[in-house]
């Protein structure tokens, strides 16, 4: 009986530890579409590692015409991520270049031999900002 009463006592304080150990915060992007009758398609690219400069490039992401949607990295680090959309009449983009293919993707960035797909080819990411909340945001106007 000592030995359970030990063994629920450790327990106890593991469990009661967890509750004081910060948690990661995830980056939250905030995507809105206001633009009429079009779907927007999202592509992310953010940084995984600054150590290593590990960068993941992550998408489709599909936000409907006039809705607005939220998504979030949870081991995005930095104040930026780097935005790649499109819809049927319009491309944003930057001066960042990475590969994309149709299909959903997530992969490092290290390794594009690793990206499959359909219509791989390479896109411009531009870069949105944490706003004073900890929030990016893009607006498809």
């Amino acid at each position: 009986m000592k030995c359970f009463k030990k063994v629920m006592f450790g327990l106890m304080m593991v469990v009661s530890l967890c509750a004081f150990i910060p948690k990661a915060e995830a980056t939250q992007l905030y995507v809105s579409n206001n633009r009429n009758g079009s779907t927007l398609y999202v592509a992310v690219l953010y940084l995984m590692d600054k150590g290593s400069n590990t960068w993941f490039a992550k998408g489709w992401f599909s936000v409907e015409p006039y809705s607005a949607r939220s998504l979030y990295f949870n081991h995005a680090q930095g104040n930026t991520l780097w935005i790649h959309a499109y819809n049927k009449n319009y491309e944003w983009g930057g001066d960042r270049y990475f590969y994309v293919v149709h299909e959903a993707f997530h992969y490092d960035t290290h390794y594009p031999n690793a990206l499959q797909g359909t219509n791989k080819r390479k896109v411009g990411f531009s870069p949105l900002y944490k706003d004073e909340y900890g929030i990016v945001n893009f607006f498809a106007e």
